[in-house]
């Protein structure tokens, strides 16, 4: 069934099918098994974009996405130095 391009959300299609993510974070977590490191901390927008399809335009904005050998990760926005702190029901979790 084709869909009608005014039903997607514009930022939210994806380069590539779920699956190749899913392979893109399973690779990154062996490496992180085989080096003996608990986690993944990524910043850079490409890197976020790479490993799990979220669009953003970051640049202007700081944000990290930490990526557990084992669990769910998060994607974590800074506020600014002297910003109110960021709620954490506010934190987008990567499918």
């Amino acid at each position: 069934m084709k869909k009608e391009l005014g039903a997607i959300v514009r930022g939210s299609e994806s380069a590539f099918p779920r699956e190749e993510y899913a392979n893109r974070i399973a690779a990154a977590r062996a490496t992180l098994a085989a080096r003996g490191l608990d986690a993944l901390v990524l910043t850079g927008p490409e890197n976020i974009f790479y490993l799990t399809g979220q669009q953003t335009p970051g640049y202007y904005t700081f944000q990290c996405l930490i990526l557990p050998l084992e669990g769910e990760g998060a994607a974590v926005p800074l506020a600014p130095a002297g910003a109110p702190e960021f709620p954490a029901q506010h934190l987008h979790r990567p499918p």
